[in-house]
């Protein structure tokens, strides 16, 4: 089931504070700019990265749907927040 805008969602992705890009881009422009940057993420961080701020699953529903341990799932998404957090902030710079 997509849980994509529900509460578990906000709460997974609230850590990223994407707010500064939705304020300084406009809607459309801001979701392509994530899109873009989501596509940079290495493939075994990007479908951890996706499930926990997309669909809103928690870590150990992670490790159950993609087969990962525990610390693997760890150490992914928090890899994948911080090379997403850069890339985000290279992204929008270069266009600015």
């Amino acid at each position: 089931m997509l849980r994509v805008g529900g509460e578990e969602s906000r709460k997974a992705s609230a850590s990223l504070e994407l707010g500064w890009i939705f304020r300084s881009l406009k809607g459309e422009d801001a979701a392509l700019v994530l899109l873009e940057v989501i596509g940079r993420l290495p493939p075994n961080y990007e479908v951890p990265f996706l499930l926990r701020h997309l669909e809103g699953m928690a870590p150990p529903e992670i490790a159950e749907v993609t087969g990962l341990g525990p610390a693997e799932v760890r150490t992914a998404l928090d890899g994948a927040r911080r090379l997403f957090e850069r890339e985000l902030k290279r992204c929008v710079e270069g266009a600015g």
